[in-house]
């Protein structure tokens, strides 16, 4: 079964030189998919509107008894444009690429039958395998070749887009179900949609059906190509990969996928002319970031940097004194992007990004490109050598020459597990005097202002304040109901460190509510607070520091009871 998202397009039909379609009386009550139908139906009445050499197109009578003349008068040209496309351009040119649908079939009849019928929002068309089993098999089978086309579309110029995209499901059910082994959902989607592209219809790019399956690919870039959730996105992943693919190693590439006796990323590199799947969809992952040259790059005319690459991934901004450590989570079948600018430019005396990956205990087995820009518009593409899934990168020239450096780990291995895992790792960036180097201030590890600190063993989850002067406070948060509470604080950002390191921060036990001026101390077990009734020179003669105090929220401030002033 099949379920085709509806996209624009808004290609004209070829009108064909053949005659009018013939208008019949043919009626037929057809089997329809009641998920895919507007209202649940599972059988429509229907009558056959047209024939052309090789396809009978009925219409669901309801729907066409619904539409003015004028409409009816659109909808049998569109038909009469379709069976001539159908006839002269997407049966044979497909057919001689992907190979031949049953013929004559389960009807022992040569052509096809086309249901135009009313389906729920979001459907173009679909093809179910039932047709192509008998009666005694499936009761519901409409025992011919077919396939169904939503009459949402077929007065638009994305028919013939959607009737290719289905016609090779159909030759798929031959070509695989029938004679080999039943291929995997995401590799057959890919190879139906590029079908259009096969066909000349996205020659133009603006407007296009391709042009749509970009805008839901970078609507989330990072969707798994593996994993199918039946979402436009993993329509438009599936797509945009197999153009890639095609692009560089050509029509035979489908050809040989689909005879291939293997299924899903085998069937792929099996067909890949010594070429690993993983090295292709890494270097893929990276041509979605950079689109340039080689095999950084789509060969589609229309799928260009200015059309296609993922301009908003993950950014941040890396001083000479500062270091990011963060988490993420990456889908089987899926790539991550970070990027990471200069916070100044300039000579700074630490002038080398450091980078650290480390996915070490995670389920995940990553490769990690990284693309260097620099201030020429030259990029460069690099591998952080992987040790245990552990490695750093030394970017030298960061802010001088370079402008910014993109990391993209990339999840895949090979694997037969229905659903295999998906994989995390930690990353940490910071600046330093020259490759090998560690960023430090003052012999203590330089961890952004704001960080969360754990030592190794604990559960305390401090938050880290770092003062102009150096000066280093630790904030210990007792709950986590109240770590929720602020919006900004995420778990998966805590930094696990020996406990000696937390020996380098002093703590504080200040608090004021957003918008007080009163500062409270809190009592050693942080449960209860109390209100500092005095003046800025005794409180400063009494060893306290203005940099001490930290602001907390309506939830936090509530939480600690209040005890007695202190005067």
């Amino acid at each position: 079964m099949v379920k085709f998202i509806s996209l624009v397009l808004t290609l004209g039909l070829v009108v064909s030189p053949l005659s009018a379609l013939a208008q019949t009386t043919v009626t037929n009550n057809f089997y329809v998919d009641s998920g895919f139908d507007f209202a649940g139906r599972s059988k429509v009445a229907s009558s056959m509107r047209g024939e052309s050499q090789n396809a009978y197109f009925f219409v669901e009578d309801l729907y066409y008894n619904s539409l003015t003349n004028s409409k009816r008068d659109e909808l049998n040209k569109k038909l009469n444009a379709l069976g001539g496309e159908f006839d002269t351009n997407i049966y044979p040119r497909l057919r001689s690429v992907y190979g031949s649908e049953w013929n004559p079939g389960i009807d022992g009849d040569s052509k096809i039958t086309v249901l135009i019928t009313r389906t729920e929002p979001g459907v173009a068309g679909y093809f179910l395998e039932r047709n192509e089993l008998s009666r005694s098999v499936d009761t519901a089978s409409n025992e011919r070749e077919m396939l169904y086309l939503s009459s949402d579309i077929i007065l638009e110029n994305t028919a013939k887009a959607h009737l290719a995209h289905e016609f090779v499901h159909l030759i798929e059910y031959n070509q695989r179900t029938r004679m080999r082994t039943p291929q995997q959902k995401w590799l057959s989607e890919a190879l139906a949609d590029y079908a259009p592209t096969l066909l000349g219809y996205n020659s133009v790019f603006e407007g296009s059906y391709l042009e749509n399956r970009v805008d839901d690919f970078l609507s989330f870039s990072s969707d798994s190509l593996i994993k199918w959730n039946n979402k436009p996105v993993d329509f438009a992943t599936s797509s945009l990969f197999m153009h890639y693919l095609a692009g560089h190693y050509g029509n035979n590439l489908l050809t040989n996928i689909m005879t291939s006796p293997s299924t899903g990323e085998e069937a792929v590199s099996s067909a890949l002319p010594g070429v690993d799947f993983r090295d292709a969809f890494t270097d893929w992952s990276v041509a979605n970031h950079i689109n340039s040259t080689g095999k950084y790059a789509y060969r589609n005319p229309g799928l260009t940097f200015s059309n296609l690459h993922i301009s908003t991934p993950l950014q941040y901004s890396i001083f000479s004194n500062s270091e990011i450590t963060t988490n993420f989570f990456v889908e089987y079948g899926a790539a991550a992007g970070l990027k990471f600018v200069p916070g100044q430019f300039g000579n700074t005396g630490r002038n080398v990004l450091r980078v650290h990956f480390d996915s070490s205990g995670s389920s995940g087995n990553f490769n990690v490109p990284y693309v260097v820009n620099d201030i020429f518009g030259r990029s460069e593409v690099h591998f952080i050598d992987l040790q245990a899934e552990k490695g750093t990168a030394y970017i030298e020239d960061f802010g001088i020459n370079v402008t910014s450096v993109i990391v993209i780990p990339s999840n895949y291995y090979n694997t037969t597990v229905n659903n295999p895992p998906s994989g995390s790792f930690t990353i940490r960036v910071n600046m330093a005097e020259k490759a090998g180097e560690s960023g430090h201030v003052n012999g203590v590890t330089d961890y952004a202002d704001g960080a969360l600190l754990r030592a190794q063993g604990d559960t305390k989850v401090y938050v880290i304040k770092k003062t102009p002067s150096g000066e280093l406070f630790k904030r210990w948060i007792p709950t986590a109901e109240i770590f929720e509470q602020y919006g900004h604080l995420r778990w998966q950002d805590i930094i696990d460190v020996d406990a000696s390191v937390l020996d380098n921060y002093q703590e504080s036990r200040l608090i004021k509510f957003i918008g007080d001026y009163r500062v409270y101390e809190l009592n050693t077990g942080h449960t209860q607070k109390q209100w500092l009734n005095i003046t800025p020179s005794q409180f400063e003669a009494r060893g306290y520091n203005w940099n001490q105090i930290y602001e907390v929220n309506q939830k936090e401030y509530n939480y600690y009871s209040t005890g007695v002033p202190i005067n």
